[in-house]
């Protein structure tokens, strides 16, 4: 771990979440011209509600042990966090609707109807100095009684609240992921992902790669490449990787690329007139190579593709 990501982390655990005024949001997702945009309806909440609340979120920063740099390719954080900039995953203009002007456009949920279309909630704890934490919860989607799974919340007298019998919302408690300070903390990738609509983000990343191998002038088949990525999310990961890498940029690493395609000919990756050809067959091992992750072990003496990497230092 950096030494600037223990001390975010130790920032953060430090949080007293007894001395927060807490609200509760829930949000409707709509794709807008491929674009996420939420709406947002705030409940009125019981104390006892909200002292749930506390201690869910206090105990999965108690447990968080490590924090690490975000990447489509970068493993769950397990019990710890993974650090994201919140403009590049689309949580900036959704906070933008939680806090400020902003929430003025906030809806009033006065009954369990209000949030049946919901997909998440995030519960805001206002600190006394004015900053304030953001933690995120992927919902189920449907109002039904589930005592085996899920806590129950439910409208009573007008509130939001936990109780045994009623109309019920059901609801995991925990967190996907957090924001703080400038950032967000990712604690379950996958369902943070799917919230925050990341694939979209991703293809326009294949899309990238695609219009810049295009003006490089030494592939041929780019076109392929895209119609093989496609919206796999797998791939649009690994495509996505060599967007962020900058290897595309830079001719010494094209150059070099082109010289191990020669020296490794039972890969089956063609270079004809001067031009390395992808074909459907070939696109996983170009991925590969362009995103500089094929590795060979100094034990066994093996070639590997590490699709998720962590440098050594």
């Amino acid at each position: 771990m950096k030494p600037e990501h223990a001390a975010l982390l130790k920032s953060l655990k430090k949080l007293k979440l007894e001395t927060a005024q807490v609200r509760l949001f829930f949000l409707r997702r709509y794709l807008n011209e491929r674009k996420l945009t939420v709406t947002v309806y705030e409940p009125e909440i019981s104390a006892g509600l909200t002292d749930r609340l506390r201690t869910s979120v206090q105990a999965r920063l108690d447990s968080a042990n490590s924090l690490h740099d975000y990447a489509p390719l970068t493993a769950d954080g397990d019990d710890g966090f993974l650090l994201a900039k919140p403009d590049v995953v689309n949580w900036t203009s959704i906070q933008q609707k939680l806090c400020g002007n902003g929430r003025g456009g906030v809806r009033v949920a006065k009954e369990a109807a209000d949030l049946k279309q919901c997909e998440f909630y995030v519960a805001e704890f206002d600190f006394p100095k004015g900053s304030a934490l953001y933690v995120a919860k992927r919902l189920p989607q449907k109002l039904s009684i589930n005592r085996l799974r899920f806590d129950q919340w439910l409208f009573h007298g007008g509130k939001l609240d936990m109780l045994e019998d009623g109309k019920v919302f059901n609801v995991t408690m925990g967190v996907d992921f957090l924001s703080w300070d400038g950032h967000v903390f990712v604690a379950e990738k996958k369902t943070f992902e799917a919230i925050m609509n990341i694939r979209e983000g991703m293809t326009r990343k294949r899309d990238e790669v695609v219009e810049l191998l295009a003006k490089i002038e030494k592939f041929e088949g780019v076109e392929v490449l895209r119609q093989t990525v496609g919206d796999n999310a797998h791939l649009l990961r690994r495509i996505t990787e060599i967007a962020n890498s900058g290897n595309l940029t830079d001719p010494g690493f094209i150059e070099k690329l082109f010289d191990v395609v020669r020296e490794f000919p039972k890969w089956g990756i063609q270079i004809q007139g001067g031009k390395l050809v992808i074909t459907p067959d070939n696109t996983e091992d170009v991925l590969s190579l362009l995103n500089d992750s094929r590795v060979e072990s100094f034990i066994r003496e093996q070639i590997f593709d590490a699709v998720v990497k962590k440098p050594v230092v």
